[in-house]
């Protein structure tokens, strides 16, 4: 193990934090108000290490782009733009650009929707808990995307083109549980630059410097052979991989899907190491079912973002022997190993399918993206 690897590790072992740097700077002219707090809202709330309702409703009220993750064979993802209004979150869906996501939301309507914000300080992470109806009456379905372009424009990423109305519906997500969580950047200048949206500098306006495409530059690809790429330039979907350091983790549950904010301890040959307690609601859904996804963002200047989707399934490494070696460490790190597997599990992630899209944020409503420096 590299001394650079050894050093994130070490970080990630004893913080148990993700931690968070600061987003870029957003322009004053173009920057709305966040959207104040209403009104306690009338679905259940679950806190989570110090987040307030107030809190998650402004996140959720003040960022416009979130994941919605259903059950399937694995927990699929699709990135969407959205609109939050009355205490639900509308998008259009272009069924046949996504008949996949389509069919799921019509036999099984309880979703995740998670919705991330990163500031200066702090990553808030909402997952909504809820069910989600499918709009399909032509008025209805005029109205809402009315509602949506006063918000967002034509322009939003996941907005139909005029061929596409014929097959765009609507979709409501009404919540009923949320889980909000809120982590703390302890400004480690090791980590900084891993994470996806401090894509320029650490507590530095992004307009002082050059764009950078991509995290890392990448030589030659490992990744196996058998992994089905969908369109994506392998060196893109490496320099991601070994370049970002947190992920979102999707994982298949009984009733709803369940998504989780994770560091990434390192890439190595096509797999992702993470690490995870050994007890917790994310290891009881792996010992059910190892078949997960996992979420990838990086932006790279004002107006870019790749969101990256992977699907595959997790090998969990809990015997001491096992984590030393997957981590490198070799037998002398055995008895440190040990120490770790008191508590500690790895976990190995073995990507099968990998899907990215690169998207241009408009100007306009870069204010209301996740990545956006607010506090």
């Amino acid at each position: 193990m590299s001394p650079c690897l050894k050093t994130i590790f070490i970080i990630g072992m004893f913080s148990l934090i993700i931690t968070i740097g600061c987003s870029q700077t957003s322009q004053p002219t173009t920057n709305p108000e966040p959207v104040k707090p209403s009104a306690a809202l009338s679905y259940d709330f679950i806190n989570r290490d110090a987040t307030s309702q107030a809190e998650i409703e402004e996140v959720i009220g003040s960022v416009v782009a979130g994941y919605l993750i259903v059950n399937d064979e694995y927990p699929r993802s699709l990135l969407v733009n959205y609109l939050y209004k009355d205490k639900c979150f509308y998008f259009p869906l272009i069924t046949s650009s996504h008949p996949v996501i389509f069919k799921d939301l019509q036999n099984n309507p309880k979703v995740c929707f998670a919705v991330d914000k990163y500031t200066q300080l702090h990553w808030w992470s909402a997952n909504i808990f809820g069910k989600a109806q499918i709009i399909k009456e032509t008025a209805l379905v005029s109205k809402w995307l009315n509602e949506y372009e006063n918000v967002l424009g034509k322009d939003g990423f996941n907005y139909p083109a005029q061929k596409d109305l014929p097959n765009t519906v609507m979709v409501k997500i009404t919540p009923e549980t949320i889980s909000g969580r809120k982590m703390t950047d302890p400004q480690n200048p090791n980590f900084a630059p891993r994470l996806p949206w401090i894509t320029l500098s650490h507590g530095k306006a992004d307009t002082d410097v050059a764009a950078k495409l991509l995290p890392v530059e990448i030589s030659d690809s490992t990744l196996p052979k058998e992994i089905s790429l969908n369109g994506v330039d392998s060196k893109v979907a490496e320099s991601i991989l070994k370049g970002v350091g947190a992920c979102r983790l999707n994982l298949l549950d009984t009733e709803y899907p369940y998504s989780i904010p994770m560091s990434v301890m390192s890439y190595n040959n096509g797999k992702v190491l993470l690490h995870s307690n050994k007890k917790g609601h994310k290891m009881d859904c792996l010992r059910t079912n190892t078949k997960v996804s996992v979420d990838y963002q990086w932006f790279w200047n004002n107006s870019n973002w790749i969101g990256m989707y992977l699907e595959g399934h997790i090998n969990i490494i809990e015997k001491p022997e096992d984590i030393a070696q997957v981590l490198g460490m070799g037998e002398t790190g055995i008895p440190m190993a040990e120490r770790m597997a008191q508590r500690m599990a790895v976990l190995e992630f073995v990507p099968e399918k990998i899907v990215a899209r690169q998207i241009e944020i408009p100007l306009k409503w870069y204010s209301r993206m996740p990545g956006t420096k607010t506090r």
